[in-house]
């Protein structure tokens, strides 16, 4: 009879591991199957492929070196509600010092109990569940390379019948220099010893993935591509590719396609919404003739300084109007209330005084550098990026080589290293010092040429 619960325990775990053992050439499931579940309604909407994007909540799980580059403190919890009445809970917890933990759960409800002489269910019923329990750490090196390590408690229990064990992952992100915003990520996941399940010894399911993101800006939109390849220790490789737009920062769309999935098409689809510290997304995969499994993630983020925006509202300043209505007092009305920190003002100003000049007039310079100035503070890089490329585009058409220029290749500089393209960046630093620049800047310039120089050599 123990056998037999086994058996039908394993044959629940392979069904919700997602691959299928008849066509995998597997009997059964592995041990801790349940650890190939998406975790997150976001990655599993892009169909798992998350090696490379992982910089969030979820990152311990998906590649542990993400935990380098979170921005803020972020929180996730996640309900996944599957076929035949499995239950998915997940709990991700990352912090902007590199740290994180999450707790990954999985009950399979109530299991008719049932033996060759009694088929109908009628000896009453039994419980089977999974657990993890994990710790990790990252960290960024030169805004470059990323790495991180994880480990795992393990669980996993059916009736009487419980085998517990530890495991580790370890990965790295590194942007590639030549193509801004394309990052590879791989992670090695699941490396620990073998534990015993009943009268069996049972293998860590061993998985190695490998993955590249590329992000883009079109026009009001961010747009993110990525693709994963996987090789776990009992199957050949398998491929997912996910896709995702997020219009003005707010509302998400996502698809993805993942070949784990081969009880259905192997499609995913999501929708996200993002307001302040807090976004909600849902994710909804087929599995044929299973049935459709739905996903819905809550997402908190804290720890870091408020957007200005929010602090206008509470903080009200007195009003300035120019003193004169010249492009010039505006202008310096705009760097008077950037430097107070109020910048929804401090853009009105400056497009007050941009509105008055010739789109060739040599100070719309200082209009861009100072508006790509502000969206670098508001953390907006993309914004700030095509900010400072526009002053220079223009700079470089009237000729100028002046401090505000080499302010703005300072500013392009900060933005390509945010980017991951240090390559560039030196480049573009060593153009700030060609152009006449400030005593504070040069310093700065120079400081972060040294730097990069210094990570070169090792």
């Amino acid at each position: 009879m123990k056998t037999l619960k086994l058996t039908l325990a394993f044959a629940l775990l392979s069904a919700a591991a997602l691959p299928c053992a008849a066509q995998q050439g597997r009997a059964g499931g592995d041990a801790f199957d349940f650890l190939f579940l998406d975790e997150g309604a976001r990655p599993t909407a892009m169909g798992g492929a998350y090696t490379a994007l992982a910089t969030d909540a979820n990152a311990l799980y998906y590649n542990p070196a993400g935990l380098g580059r979170i921005a803020q403190h972020e929180a996730t919890f996640m309900h996944n509600q599957y076929f035949g009445g499995v239950n998915h809970e997940y709990v991700g917890l990352a912090t902007r010092q590199g740290f994180g933990t999450n707790l990954n759960y999985v009950g399979y409800g109530q299991i008719d109990r049932t033996t060759i002489s009694s088929p109908n269910g009628t000896l009453g019923t039994f419980g089977a569940n999974d657990l993890a329990v994990g710790l990790g750490y990252g960290h960024n090196f030169y805004d470059t390379l990323s790495l991180g390590v994880g480990a795992k408690y393990i669980s996993e229990n059916i009736d009487k019948v419980a085998a517990d064990g530890y495991a580790f992952d370890a990965g790295l992100l590194y942007p590639i220099a030549v193509i801004p915003r394309l990052t590879l990520g791989i992670v090695g996941q699941n490396l620990g010893p073998s534990v015993r399940f009943s009268q069996n010894q049972e293998r860590m399911p061993t998985n190695v993935r490998a993955g590249l993101a590329y992000g883009m800006t079109i026009g009001d939109t961010e747009n993110t591509i990525s693709a994963d390849i996987m090789k776990e220790r009992s199957q050949g490789y398998l491929f997912a590719v996910g896709a995702e737009t997020i219009y003005n920062k707010t509302i998400a769309l996502r698809a993805g396609f993942n070949l784990r999935n081969t009880a259905g098409l192997g499609i995913t689809a999501g929708l996200g919404w993002n307001v302040g510290a807090f976004s909600i997304d849902y994710a909804i995969v087929p599995y044929g003739d299973l049935g459709l499994t739905n996903s819905i993630s809550a997402t908190v983020r804290w720890g870091a300084k408020p957007p200005q925006e929010y602090r206008e509202n509470r903080d009200k300043p007195k009003i300035k109007r120019a003193d004169e209505n010249t492009p010039e007092a505006h202008f310096a009305l705009a760097e008077e209330h950037r430097k107070a920190g109020y910048y929804l003002l401090a853009k009105k100003e400056l497009q007050l005084g941009a509105d008055m000049l010739n789109e060739n007039d040599q100070r719309m310079v200082y209009y861009y550098e100072e508006m790509g100035y502000i969206a670098w503070l508001k953390k907006d890089v993309p914004q700030a990026h095509e900010y400072y490329s526009d002053g220079l585009k223009l700079a470089m058409s009237l000729g100028l080589n002046e401090p505000v220029v080499a302010d703005a290749y300072t500013g392009l500089g900060m933005c390509l290293l945010r980017e991951g393209n240090p390559a560039y960046a030196k480049q573009v630093f060593e153009k700030a010092l060609e152009a006449h620049p400030r005593e504070k800047t040069r310093r700065y310039v120079e400081r972060e040429l040294e730097t990069l120089r210094g990570a070169k050599s090792r």
